[in-house]
């Protein structure tokens, strides 16, 4: 049993160009959209404690390497 499956056919010159104009819109879209820089680099409340609790943990451990 075969399945049809939808193609697309270029075979027609002005096909092709009109394809070839929606790639290059398509293209400019994605390349030279818009950039989103989400949060500006600041951590969430979660990341800034996980850091303190390591911060603590490595100055606890210089303390005990000093003594």
């Amino acid at each position: 049993m075969r399945i049809n499956r939808p193609t697309l056919r270029l075979h027609v010159q002005e096909d092709q160009r009109e394809f070839a104009k929606l790639v290059d819109t398509f293209k400019a879209q994605y390349n030279d959209g818009p950039r989103v820089q989400w949060g500006g680099h600041i951590l969430g409340p979660k990341s800034q404690h996980k850091l303190k609790k390591r911060e603590r943990a490595i100055a606890k451990e210089l303390a005990q390497r000093n003594k």
